[in-house]
């Protein structure tokens, strides 16, 4: 069975360079800070309107600033202004409106009845979603937004790229927050219910905000705790919309990942088979910022998190505001993710395509890792981590915190150091149209090099084979065989004295793009290679597009290939 698993988990991830876009594209996709009160918006506005890394905002409303006093809606003074702020400094702009735990204090003067909870965050207080009152006050608050929307000018409606519908505790798939249960057991909501009020309120917005046969603006849903039924009510309603994809963009080498993959991809093929409009948003948050892991080198983490955020499909990434106000100490993540976000979704119109040197060692593989040999392959069994890292030890890989190996995907987001092994982990390069080919076969890979962004992961060339590294461009890219104009940026680190070169085909043989010897300075180099007529059809070894050959007798370690349509 753990083969059979291994398996479809190659299939599925490598899934992820044949992904061929519909004609549709996000609006203005790109860095979007998440700023989780009117209050805090006031605060942070110079920061997040005059940040060059800024393309949009995404605001969290509370229910309870909307509506002050019953029927006293605030909408223009809230969302309306901030719509209006963002357009002026141009900047897109979406929002969510909190409900649940952020509704107003007047509703349980009004017949709501009140709901505390135990085992969780106690401080909350929460309505009960079910009763008539809540309902009534609830829907005629979505009526009243749907009213607002549509009355605004056509350029401010054009300006707003989603809206997060919200329908328990803040953008959960939960009425209650984590653990928390009520205290009086009449209001208990079983998840069959929930997932049948939420789908109650999404037919309520789409009714609020539909003209001329769509939602006025785009809905966004939180997606990982959807079913088929879910997944294909959006898909059979709407015909644009996004997901929350929060494992995602919320940091790298997260366990427990793998169950999330294949309910992606699906819907995102589903949704463009049917010209339906896809598009995803995640949050780098305060929680993951104060992990020892991050806080090592948070530098690091928010870059890796950025290239992670690109290969899963994440169109607007949603970092803390605080991010944006250290903008100089993130900026290789923020200038990254910014330039190459514009490329996802369809190869043909994609500026950018790059692989990224990666790899985490997977404690359930049977079929690197026998059992007979590494112990028996179970999340909880420590002594096979020890094992397996062992054999990779020599290359940089390490296990820093034994306690969070067998954790669940939240619990290891905690860890307390870098770990190269996990469960159900993302193992292989993250890329986007530019798949290294065969890559456990034809490079080592290594961890750690040193402390700056680049040398967290790393490969070089297997010593005796034939030192060479394969890799083909996803044929959607240029839909031709036709001479390309292409500048390709290979990061590389600068030591010993080794050399090697980049190989293409120019459509009759392969050719150097020129050759980089090592001058020993141990810093991560950016060599750039313009080329004007490459043939990018598959024509060399192995059928690749691109070869690079070791040519000295020294290794190289390398860390992006980085392909640009010129």
């Amino acid at each position: 069975m753990k083969g059979i698993l291994f398996l479809l988990f190659l299939f599925t991830t490598g899934a992820y360079a044949q992904q061929h876009g519909s004609s549709l594209s996000p609006i203005n996709p790109g860095i979007t800070p998440y700023i989780n009160s009117i209050s805090a918006y006031n605060r942070d506005k110079n920061t997040v309107l005059g940040s060059p890394y800024v393309k949009n905002l995404m605001i969290m409303f509370r229910w309870s600033d909307l509506e002050p006093a019953p029927g006293d809606f605030k909408f223009d003074e809230t969302i309306g202004r901030i719509l209006r702020d963002a357009k002026a400094a141009g900047k897109g702009f979406s929002f969510m409106i909190w409900v649940g735990p952020n509704s107003p204090e007047w509703i349980y003067d009004n017949g709501v009845p009140l709901v505390t909870v135990t085992g969780g965050n106690e401080s909350l207080k929460y309505p009960y979603y079910f009763s008539p009152k809540y309902r009534e006050f609830f829907f005629r608050l979505v009526t009243e937004l749907g009213n607002y929307i549509k009355s605004l000018p056509q350029d401010e409606v054009d300006n707003i790229l989603y809206f997060q519908v919200s329908e328990g505790t803040t953008g959960d798939t939960s009425p209650y927050q984590g653990a928390s249960v009520p205290v009086d057991p009449q209001y208990n909501i079983s998840p069959d219910d929930w997932m049948d009020f939420r789908m109650e309120v999404w037919e309520k917005y789409k009714e609020a905000l539909w003209r001329d046969g769509q939602t006025v603006i785009p809905f966004l849903f939180t997606d990982d705790a959807n079913t088929d039924r879910e997944r294909n009510w959006q898909l059979q309603n709407l015909n644009r919309f996004g997901a929350k994809k929060g494992q995602f963009g919320h940091g790298y080498n997260n366990n427990n990942i793998f169950r999330l993959i294949a309910p992606w991809l699906n819907l995102q093929k589903d949704a463009r088979d049917n010209n339906i409009l896809i598009f995803a948003r995640g949050e780098w948050d305060n929680i993951l910022l104060a992990q020892g892991w991050v806080q090592k080198n948070p530098a690091l983490a928010f870059y890796w998190s950025a290239i992670s955020a690109l290969f899963f499909d994440i169109n607007y990434w949603n970092p803390l505001v605080e991010i944006i106000d250290n903008g100089e100490l993130y900026a290789d993540g923020l200038s990254f993710y910014n330039s190459h976000v514009g490329s996802l979704g369809d190869p043909s119109k994609a500026t950018y395509a790059f692989c990224a040197m990666h790899r985490m060692l997977e404690v359930l593989d049977v079929n690197e890792f026998p059992e007979a040999t590494y112990g028996k392959a179970v999340r909880t069994n420590i002594q096979r981590y020890r094992n397996i890292i062992a054999d990779f030890a020599a290359r940089g890989a390490k296990i820093g915190d034994e306690s969070t190996l067998p954790a669940n995907t939240i619990a290891s987001r905690t860890r307390k150091d870098y770990n190269d092994i996990g469960w159900s982990i993302y193992e292989g390069n993250f890329y986007k149209y530019l798949e290294q080919i065969d890559p456990e076969t034809t490079s080592d890979a290594y961890w750690n090099l040193d402390q700056t962004i680049y040398g967290r992961f790393a490969r070089g060339f297997r010593q005796g084979v034939d030192n060479k590294m394969y890799f083909a461009l996803d044929p959607g890219f240029f839909n031709n065989a036709d001479p390309q104009k292409v500048s390709i940026t290979i990061t590389s680190k600068d030591t010993g004295t080794g050399s090697w070169e980049l190989l293409y085909f120019d459509g009759a043989e392969m050719v150097s793009a020129g050759t980089v010897t090592n001058s020993g300075t141990g810093k991560w180099v950016k060599n750039v290679f313009a080329i004007s007529c490459a043939v990018f059809n598959g024509s060399l070894e192995r059928g690749a597009d691109l070869i690079i050959r070791q040519v000295g007798s020294e290794n190289t370690f390398f860390h992006l290939v980085d392909l640009k349509r010129e």
